[in-house]
Order: structure tokens, then C-alpha cells, then sequence
């Protein structure tokens, strides 16, 4: 049987990961046009369409969805495998807001079978919007407009918990949490922005729970105590796992994006681009999610 090309399916690997020819060809240091042909070439050796090109955005054929997700897991072992053999010992530092980190980070690496466990990660968390200058190779930063390259715009949505008496925040039996913002923040979604979506007020009455970190506020809608406004992206891996749900998904306050620059002098890195890639496919699957509920 006539093997089909490495390139070619690490070409059509790393544009199902990134989601487009143009990072896949970042990732791999190619031009984007290279990764088209090779990526073409493959499907005239296999004998089978990979990606519907017929108007629009271009989607996974079924033989497309089949083969990437063998070969996902596949190049993640091989990965690995290359990174233990180059005894490779440099922590790689990402820095990241703490409810980041606390909220999606932390989840994903405790799934993962290959990040954390393989790959020497330090999580660096800041409140600083400024980048760091203590060595960190990757920057995960919350604004409007920043450097590097944008991951992700967020919602912040209500969400409740699977044992919440209602699932209406109209409802004013309900009790709101919300995060407490410091003086100066940048960006303070609160109840009041979502009722004014909604075409309403809140009432002076209403009884509104603040916390001052975001984390808390999850966990006080894991309870079942009250519903409340948070990111969908950071609720993301708890709305996936079924613990929390949207209500009103009809309703939501428009937030900032994500962004992730990469240290110049470590870019061309394989541990690095690993993590980066790694990061950019968690984004996707938590809008996905977030979506599909």
C-alpha cells in the first residue's frame, strides 16, 4: 500500500487544528499557498475529498472529519515523543488573568493528556495588561484592541446551575450574582447592562450578590444559589460538561476579546507552536459548545 504524504497530513492536520490554511502555515513555517498544494496533493493520493469547497466557508467531508480525528491524537504522541527525546527542561511560561487561569486554563490542562504532563508549563497570573518582561513566552491578555493575535470576542451571559429553582433573571424570586469590578477597570458588564438588553430596568429592590473575583461567582452558580452574569468563555468548559446551562441565550452583553502574543525570540519553538495550537483548538471547542447548548 502506497503510503500518503507526512506533509500532507501534517498540512491537513494543523489546518483542521488552527481552523485555516493561513495559521496552519504560521505554525508550520511554510507559505500558505504550500499548504494548499500539499494539502490537495493528499486528497489525489487518498482518493477522497477532505474539505466541501463548493460556496461559502469550507467544512470537513466526512472522510475529512474521520481522518482528523485519528490523526489529532496521533501527531500529539509524536509531539511529545520529540520533545522527550530533545530532553528538552525550559519551563514554558504563559501568562494569563487569574480567572483565566483558574476558569479554562486549569480545566483543560487537568484533560489533557499531553499539556502539563509532558510539556514544562509555569502559569504566570496578572490583572497587569501590560506584557510581561519576566520571560514569559506566551501572553494571553483581555482588551479591546491589543497586540498579537486576537482569539476570541466574548458574551457575558446568565447562567445557572442544574439544580436553580428558576432560570429566569426576570423572575424576582431569583437572587442576580455578578462580579465586583475594581475602581477603573476597562470593561464592568454588570445585571443592569443585561436588563438593558433585555428592554428593562432593574428593580432597586432586587436583590443583587457581588463577589470580586470571577471564579467565585461560577461557583455560586454551581450551586445553585442564584444565576449569574459571567463569560461564556470562561464558563465555557462548565456549560460543556453539563453543570451549567444559559438561560435567556437570546440576551447577552457584548464584552472585549482575548488575545495571544508570542515572545519573538521563541516563536519558531515546537513546544511552543504545540501549546499555542493547543490553545487556539480549546477556543474553538468552547464556542462550539457554548453553541451547540
Amino acid at each position: 500500500m502506497k503510503r500518503a504524504s507526512l506533509s500532507g497530513l501534517r498540512a491537513f492536520e494543523r489546518t483542521v487544528a488552527t481552523g485555516s490554511q493561513g495559521r496552519a502555515a504560521d505554525d508550520l513555517g511554510i507559505t500558505q499557498t504550500a499548504v494548499s498544494h500539499a494539502i490537495r496533493s493528499l486528497e489525489k493520493q487518498l482518493g477522497r475529498t477532505l474539505f466541501n469547497r463548493s460556496g461559502g466557508p469550507s467544512s470537513l467531508t466526512g472522510a475529512g472529519r474521520d481522518l482528523a480525528s485519528e490523526l489529532a491524537p496521533a501527531f500529539e504522541r509524536i509531539d511529545r515523543a520529540v520533545v522527550s527525546a530533545m530532553g528538552q527542561s525550559d519551563v514554558i511560561t504563559v501568562s494569563v488573568t487569574p480567572a483565566f487561569a483558574a476558569c479554562w486554563l486549569a480545566p483543560r490542562l487537568a484533560r489533557s493528556s499531553g499539556m502539563g504532563n509532558t510539556l514544562p508549563l509555569r502559569i504566570h497570573a496578572t490583572t497587569d495588561l501590560a506584557l510581561p518582561s519576566d520571560g514569559a513566552a506566551i501572553s494571553i491578555r483581555y482588551a479591546k484592541d491589543a497586540q498579537g493575535e486576537r482569539l476570541r470576542s466574548e458574551r457575558f451571559q446568565a447562567v445557572a446551575g442544574t439544580s436553580s429553582e428558576t432560570d429566569d433573571p426576570a423572575d424576582t424570586r431569583s437572587t442576580l450574582v455578578q462580579t465586583r469590578w475594581s475602581q477603573g477597570h476597562h470593561f464592568a458588564p454588570t445585571w443592569h447592562c443585561w436588563f438593558e438588553e433585555l428592554g428593562e430596568s432593574v428593580p432597586d429592590t432586587r436583590k443583587i450578590i457581588e463577589f470580586p473575583d470571577e471564579h467565585q461567582v461560577l461557583q455560586t452558580a454551581l450551586t445553585g444559589t442564584g444565576i449569574a452574569l459571567v463569560s461564556s468563555i470562561l464558563a465555557g468548559p462548565l456549560i460543556q460538561q453539563g453543570l451549567l446551562r444559559v438561560v435567556r441565550p437570546d440576551i447577552w452583553v457584548d464584552g472585549l476579546s482575548y488575545w495571544m502574543t508570542v515572545d519573538p525570540d521563541r516563536v519558531s519553538e515546537r513546544t511552543v507552536r504545540m501549546i499555542c495550537a493547543w490553545i487556539r483548538a480549546g477556543m474553538r471547542e468552547t464556542e462550539m459548545g457554548i453553541a451547540e447548548d
